[in-house]
């Protein structure tokens, strides 16, 4: 192919604004509605590469570049992409995303000429899942990575810092596994994210750190917040600031839901999914404890008995029908949400 067609093509991708990029819904991930084909391939320079939009669920190049240490010396491989193109001609990346930036940035040496296979797509839902496909087959994206793409693919952002570093995606996996009773792929975190985006939304606006926030913090919160919506918010934004209460031998649920993390922290740790599923426990019988307006009672003097006479997590069959319950919950908000 001419240069001039090349450009022609670009010329032709550019016409798409990216704000005009419509988000895509919950079953978009799932099934493309008519068949990908492969076209042809062609010839491009990296200059014409790199004109060509970014995949809509791109991850952070830049963070990604400099990880990336494995492309800083050319090899024969990367002159190879992918390309999607759309029925109005528009094109976009399917790789070679991060490539094109470091022989864009002048980082590291560029070919003369790329080999680009193109790909027809009837949609951008199609260009999304088309992108998971060669991104899975070539190198394993981490879930950070995948928590960033999924977030610029939907145009979600977060004020907290825990938030704003994507480090979170395997509580939301957590959560949604534990509402169906199964196991999760790490693949799915991009419905999920489209899935939780309200409760992720209320929990960001309580200002949670990382310190108070492991997964499984994370994951009881976004659970109860999926079944109550913003009425817990207040829970939550008490135990982020540490805000709980003890009081002449009472202790409110926010304070005794700590105490509680505290002690697991000390005895046996918060990682694994026996800690989890504890904590979780924990988390909804404190809530549901707030929610009534009671309290903890300290029955008598002894730090063990102080302790035992508090927060206990719930059972095995009552926490099974609370999240039947939960699980029940319309997506877009919970029994008392706004």
């Amino acid at each position: 192919m001419s240069k001039a067609a090349v450009l022609d093509k670009v010329t032709r991708a550019r016409r798409l604004d990216p704000s005009t990029v419509t988000a895509p819904s919950a079953d978009a991930y799932a099934v493309a509605s008519a068949p990908i084909k492969y076209l042809h391939t062609i010839s491009m320079t990296p200059e014409a590469w790199h004109a060509i939009p970014d995949n809509p669920r791109q991850r952070d190049t830049v963070e990604r570049a400099k990880r990336s240490t494995h492309l800083h010396k050319l090899h024969p491989s990367h002159v190879k992409m992918n390309m999607a193109k759309l029925p109005d001609g528009s094109l976009f990346k399917l790789d070679g995303h991060t490539r094109a930036f470091l022989w864009h940035e002048q980082r590291v040496p560029a070919p003369s000429e790329l080999s680009v296979d193109v790909w027809y797509c009837e949609n951008l839902d199609q260009v999304r899942h088309l992108y998971t496909t060669f991104d899975s087959t070539k190198a394993a994206e981490q879930m950070q990575d995948k928590v960033f793409g999924g977030q610029r693919d939907l145009g979600i952002s977060f004020e907290s810092p825990l938030f704003r570093r994507p480090r979170w995606g395997s509580a939301v996996l957590s959560a949604e596994a534990l509402l169906g009773n199964k196991w999760v792929p790490s693949d799915d975190i991009y419905v999920c994210l489209i899935k939780w985006r309200k409760e992720l939304a209320l929990l960001d606006q309580c200002a949670p750190t990382q310190q108070r926030f492991p997964r499984a913090v994370i994951t009881a919160a976004l659970l109860t917040f999926r079944k109550y919506g913003k009425s817990v918010q207040d829970f939550w934004a008490d135990y982020a600031s540490g805000s709980g209460t003890k009081l002449d031998g009472l202790t409110d649920p926010v304070q005794a839901f700590e105490e509680r993390l505290l002690r697991m922290r000390a005895s046996h740790g918060w990682a694994g999914w026996s800690a989890l599923y504890e904590i979780v426990g924990v988390a909804i019988s404190a809530v549901e404890r707030w929610r009534s307006g009671r309290k903890y009672q300290r029955r008598d003097d002894s730090e063990s008995r102080k302790y035992e006479a508090g927060i206990k997590k719930t059972g095995a069959k009552p926490l099974r029908r609370w999240l039947n319950d939960a699980a029940k919950v319309p997506i877009a908000g919970g029994e008392d949400q706004e």
